[in-house]
């Protein structure tokens, strides 16, 4: 240290006057740029439309071929053997239904 410096190097080095002689203008306009290209981007989210759709397998039946099951009585189900896309037979038992349940409810 001589004689006509006050502060010792060190010190000076730390100072806010150095720090921005360190960080000058072009930092700050990309500090800038960079902080407007994010606004802008935040501003835009609620204006940019994005379709999303999503692909599956499976089948189309028309409505020619839709089955619909009547029961000649009506009851109580007790038995239930069928999982949705399950493959049946002819002569499998799907459900059975209990009708003397209600008969016995109604004395």
């Amino acid at each position: 240290m001589s004689d006509n410096e006050i502060f010792p190097k060190e010190i000076l080095n730390s100072t806010v006057e150095n720090h921005i002689i360190k960080h000058n203008k072009k930092t700050s306009l990309l500090f800038v740029i960079t902080f407007l290209a994010l606004l802008i981007a935040a501003v835009s989210l609620p204006f940019i439309v994005i379709d999303i759709y999503t692909t599956s397998r499976g089948n189309i039946i028309p409505q020619e071929k839709k089955l619909t099951l009547y029961s000649p009585i009506s009851g109580k189900i007790s038995f239930f053997n069928v999982d949705e896309n399950q493959k049946i037979k002819k002569g499998d038992t799907l459900l059975i239904i209990e009708h003397n349940i209600l008969k016995r409810e109604r004395i």
